[in-house]
Order: structure tokens, then C-alpha cells, then sequence
């Protein structure tokens, strides 16, 4: 493990193994809530009242478009063909439009939540793919929860670790 090499953790000792993946998970989805990213690849769902003129998806870098459904005038589900839509990947957040001369579904659901967005997010699938700034503040984090397993000191390195993640936000502070 990786993760046990940086915090000089000998690799035969196996006794912190599922304390050290727990508190990786805990640092990976804190960076990933304060920054609003996807550090690894994940499949999320983004469910709308309508369709808006532009469909904005969180939590960047997005990879793709799985799907866009929707509840149409009759209250069946609907999917969208992708040939209706363009994803811009190229903006934070990426972003849905329909296409030149294509128009969004006229629908009038009777209820809230009619459109359902699946989309992938992440930097990739492996961990060489997250950026090494998100790399160096999940060790940070790791071995502050090792060192600090009753909380106290944490304060201190969650501020420490929103510099050091700084430059992955891409919504204002």
C-alpha cells in the first residue's frame, strides 16, 4: 500500500490496514466535498426540477454523459438520445446543452424531480491519476487522524490541508 509507504508505516504490519482505508475515505470525500471534485472515477446522479437552458454538473473533472431521463407529460420515463445534447468538458463545472437546432423536452411533471443526469466524474480509475496536491493532503490528513484519534488537532490540519488543496476549488470560497 502506497498510502503506508508515505506514512512510514511498515508494510508487513498489518494491524492499522482498516484504519489507515478508513481514514483515506474520510480525507478523500472531506477534499472532495470542500472542493466539490471527483477525485476517482465515479458514476453520480443529478436530479433537476426541470430543464434548465444549460444543465451544469458537479463535482468536475467530468468524463461523460451516461444518461439524461426525464418524466414526460404522460408520467412515463423518458431517455434522452444523445444526439439531442453536447457535453463541454472543457468548462467547471462541464456542461449540457442542447445542440445547435435541438431543443429540451417539453414536459410538465406534476411533481419536483423530473430530470434525472447520470454522468462519470474523476480524474481516472487509478491513483496515479488524482493530482499529486490531493495526494500530498490525504497523507497530511491520514497521519493527523493516526496521531490524533480522539479529534483533538484536527481543526488545525483541516485548515492546513484547504491550503494545501486550494488550487483544486473551482467555486469561489
Amino acid at each position: 500500500m502506497q498510502l503506508k509507504k508515505h506514512l512510514r508505516v511498515s508494510l508487513s504490519d498489518n494491524t492499522l490496514d482498516d484504519i489507515i482505508l478508513s481514514h483515506l475515505q474520510t480525507a478523500r470525500e472531506w477534499i472532495e466535498g470542500y472542493c466539490d471534485i471527483s477525485l476517482i472515477t465515479q458514476t453520480r446522479l443529478m436530479t433537476l426540477d426541470n430543464f434548465p437552458q444549460v444543465i451544469e454538473l458537479d463535482s468536475p473533472p467530468i468524463q461523460s454523459v451516461t444518461s439524461i431521463q426525464y418524466i414526460d407529460q404522460a408520467g412515463a420515463t423518458q431517455t434522452l438520445s444523445s444526439s439531442v445534447y453536447t457535453l463541454d468538458v472543457s468548462q467547471k463545472p462541464g456542461r449540457i446543452a442542447p445542440k445547435i437546432n435541438q431543443y429540451w423536452p417539453n414536459h410538465f411533471p406534476s411533481e419536483s424531480g423530473a430530470v434525472f443526469v447520470t454522468y462519470v466524474a474523476g480524474y481516472g480509475d487509478y491513483p496515479i491519476q488524482v493530482p499529486q496536491v490531493a495526494k500530498t493532503a490525504i497523507v497530511y490528513l491520514v497521519r493527523n487522524m493516526l496521531d490524533f484519534p480522539e479529534g483533538d488537532g484536527m481543526e488545525v490540519a483541516f485548515n492546513a490541508a484547504k491550503n494545501i488543496v486550494r488550487s483544486l476549488r473551482w467555486r469561489p470560497i
